[in-house]
């Protein structure tokens, strides 16, 4: 629900249509590339502070993965990272 709740609602912004959904996929047009390539960008970004729910955030497969501008990857552990209520902002998009 969450993340195809920030899909759907971020399309309106970037003149974007959801056009049909086949299991988890989403097919969606776009009259300008760039504004595709906006919507991707603000999704990954929106997808990023959602309020996940804190058992998914526990499990070992959803640690908080960074790209720096560097270009080194560094992975920041729930345990690492302190903790986080559900709800609570898991990121910043300061760039």
């Amino acid at each position: 629900e969450i993340h195809d709740g920030l899909l759907r609602q971020l399309l309106p912004e970037h003149f974007g249509y959801e056009v049909k959904t086949e299991g988890d996929s989403f097919l969606v047009a776009f009259h300008d590339p760039a504004d595709a390539a906006r919507w991707c960008l603000h999704v990954q970004q929106a997808l990023l502070l959602a309020p996940w729910p804190k058992r998914l955030l526990e499990c070992p497969q959803s640690e908080l993965v960074t790209y720096c501008f560097d270009h080194s990857l560094h992975v920041v552990s729930e345990a690492s990272a302190g903790p986080s209520a559900e709800g609570e902002q898991r990121g910043s998009l300061q760039g």
